[in-house]
């Protein structure tokens, strides 16, 4: 079923809103839950109100980090874990992650002696800078590679 919803003002103009629907993970919902969804809020929505109802689509985000040499699997998977918590609080279609929310997130795993050394969106290296999402993207954690310090 649909477990997370957004909004888009005006998507389609004056008097319209997209909505945007995601499971409980934050993955798109198959097709039959997305109808559902369509006709519910189609029965449900305020007169004079043109509704668009739109599957989350998903950008996979990958961290590259190095860190020291001596670091446990347990605080990579501490890492890998505050990092998925911290796209599924924070994370919206069109939204932005910070650097502040990637390092906040990272130190609170246990680390404080790490360097980012890229982020990729989609394959594509964007550097070490703000995730920001366009439109009805959404950032899913994909994956973290480690190297060392």
């Amino acid at each position: 079923g649909v477990g997370k919803a957004w909004t888009l003002n005006a998507y389609n103009g004056p008097s319209t809103v997209g909505i945007i629907v995601a499971n409980i993970d934050n993955e798109a919902v198959d097709a039959n839950t997305l109808t559902a969804a369509d006709d519910n809020i189609g029965l449900n929505r305020p007169m004079g109100i043109v509704h668009t109802t739109i599957n989350l689509q998903s950008q996979d985000v990958d961290y590259v980090l190095s860190i020291p040499v001596n670091s446990t699997q347990e605080l990579k998977d501490a890492i890998i874990s505050s990092l998925k918590d911290m796209h599924d609080s924070i994370g919206s279609p069109g939204g932005t992650i910070t650097l502040s929310n990637i390092n906040t997130a990272i130190t609170s795993a246990g680390l404080s002696n790490y360097t980012i050394d890229d982020i990729k969106v989609n394959n594509l290296s964007i550097g070490v800078n703000n995730i920001i999402m366009s439109g009805i993207n959404y950032p899913h954690k994909n994956l973290v590679t480690f190297g060392t310090l």
